[in-house]
Formats: C-alpha cells, sequence, structure tokens
C-alpha cells in the first residue's frame, strides 16, 4: 500500500492509503507540510476498515459543537479508544490504540466527501500521540518577527486575529505564523518553540515555520489599556484553558498539565486589557 508523510511541529506521521495522490488532495491544508519517509514516526493512520464498539467499550466523553459536529469517545481497561465523529448526519469511526500511535479509520481514504472528517481524526491522532512528548496544541494567534512570536490567548470573539492584524499593520516586519491553532513545544534544552500547523481554525494560515516564543498574552476587552503581568494559578489557568485535548483521559490531562507547568517555568504569561488601536499594540510591542 502506498505511504503518504507529512512533517508536522518536527514529528513525522504516516498515511496508510490506497493512492496517496487522492488522499494528499483531500488536505489541502497539508501541503506544505508533505515530507519524504521517516521511520521514527509519532502515529499511523489507515483507514478502510469496521471499526465495531464491542460491549467492553464504555462511553467517557460526549462533545458537541452546535451546527458543527457530534463526537463521543469509548475506552476499555486495556486503554483501546474509538472516537466517533459526526458532521451533517454521516458518522465514521476511528480506533486508537492503547499507545497512541496507530489510528485505524472505516474512511475510505480517497474520497473528498470525507475530507472533513479525515482532517479532524488527524488532528486529534496528533493531539493524542504527542501529548506525552512535552507538546500541546492551543487556541491561539500567533504574531511572528524576526523569529520571535507572540501568543495571543483568549475566547472566540475576544479580539486575538484583530489584535494579530494591529501587529501587521502598525508593525513592520510582522508575519501571521498560524491565527487559532497552533502547535507549541518545549525542547529538550528548555527553549519554547511555536510551530505552524495544517489547521488555523477559519483563517487559511498553514506555515509550516516555526519561532521562539517571547510570551503570552491573555486578551480581554476592554475600554482602557492595560497590560499586567500573570503569576501562579493565573498564569496556569490561562495557559491550561487554551490547550486542545481529551479532558476524561486523567494520563493524557497529567501531560498536559505538567508540560504547561513546565512551560511557565521558561515564559511568561500577561494579561492585557485592550481597546482595537496601536496604543495596546506598542503595549504588547515591548514582550517581543
Amino acid at each position: 500500500m502506498p505511504h503518504l508523510y507529512y512533517r508536522i511541529a518536527e514529528y513525522s506521521l504516516l498515511i496508510d492509503t490506497p493512492n496517496a495522490e487522492k488522499t494528499a488532495a483531500a488536505l489541502p491544508s497539508f501541503f506544505n507540510f508533505k515530507s519524504g519517509a521517516s521511520d521514527d514516526l509519532l502515529f499511523r493512520f489507515s483507514g478502510g476498515e469496521a471499526i465495531p464498539i464491542s460491549d467492553d467499550m464504555r462511553e467517557e466523553e460526549v462533545f458537541d459543537m452546535e451546527n458543527v459536529f457530534r463526537s463521543k469517545s469509548y475506552k476499555n481497561s486495556s486503554g483501546e479508544r474509538i472516537v466517533s465523529l459526526e458532521i451533517e448526519g454521516e458518522e465514521h469511526f476511528v480506533h486508537i490504540s492503547s499507545d497512541l500511535r496507530a489510528y485505524r479509520s472505516d474512511l475510505d481514504l480517497t474520497n473528498p466527501k470525507q475530507a472533513a472528517f479525515l482532517n479532524i481524526f488527524l488532528k486529534l491522532a496528533f493531539i493524542l500521540s504527542s501529548a506525552p512528548l512535552k507538546t500541546i496544541k492551543m487556541h491561539a494567534s500567533v504574531t511572528e518577527k524576526d523569529g520571535k512570536a507572540l501568543l495571543f490567548l483568549g475566547v472566540s470573539g475576544t479580539g486575538k486575529s484583530t489584535h494579530s492584524s494591529l501587529w501587521r499593520k502598525y508593525v513592520p516586519g510582522v508575519t501571521l505564523l498560524n491565527d487559532d491553532e497552533p502547535i507549541v513545544r518545549l525542547l529538550d534544552d528548555c527553549s519554547v518553540r511555536v510551530y505552524g500547523a495544517p489547521w488555523s481554525g477559519g483563517t487559511a494560515c498553514y506555515r509550516n515555520v516555526s519561532a521562539n516564543i517571547s510570551a503570552f498574552v491573555h486578551l480581554h476587552q476592554s475600554p482602557e489599556n492595560k497590560l499586567t503581568k500573570l503569576n501562579g494559578r493565573e498564569a496556569f489557568t490561562s495557559l491550561f484553558i487554551s490547550t486542545h485535548t481529551l479532558r476524561t483521559d486523567s494520563k493524557i490531562m497529567n501531560d498536559v498539565f505538567n508540560t504547561v507547568a513546565d512551560i511557565l517555568e521558561q515564559k511568561a504569561v500577561y494579561r492585557l486589557d485592550c481597546r482595537p488601536d496601536r496604543e495596546a499594540v506598542s503595549l504588547t510591542e515591548q514582550l517581543m
């Protein structure tokens, strides 16, 4: 069977597919991440299998994103998991091995109509497989300049993308690294880097680049501009609630918890109460 390799945040992943060209065409946001063969894989993904939910599978989590998709998670005593995904009345399944390295799905990997399922399952696979490796996927907009980056955090509608666009308007040499779903890694040398990904929310920013993180900035809309450094529990909570993971899996949650705590030993978190203007950019500019 042909193989399709991608490299994301310096991790290699493999898709077993009957037609690599058709599968790649179903994943246009992955184009910049295509790579050569590698023996050191983060995970392996395949399709075309029946994925029955056996009697020993216990339902552990149901997630609804209104008008977009519905997902359920099942797990057995051996640590194997099945995740179902329903979009517009169509449902598909992926089986996840206990070591989080093998993902078998019922998807036809050559069918473009199932591209949304494939994209989400690959995202889930990356999140789970990388969690034990000091790696987290975050909900953030990333502004980059000269190899350094600021990550703007906040709930949807807070103005993360707006603040990033103001940076590009007022500060020469700034680029958007990722607008919603970057990957953050704590490396062995204790540096903290942010990586572009084939996921970026509603903005088509799929750049295979990385930068050193200067700081994290949690945005809050306000009639005045004010920058405050967060400490202790406030800093931890700001980062932790911005991560993406399975909240019902204690092992994965513990991995994410420890990664966030270790990142906070290296990088600062700030709260920016702000208006969408040049003065707000000036306050965060000093952090770069």
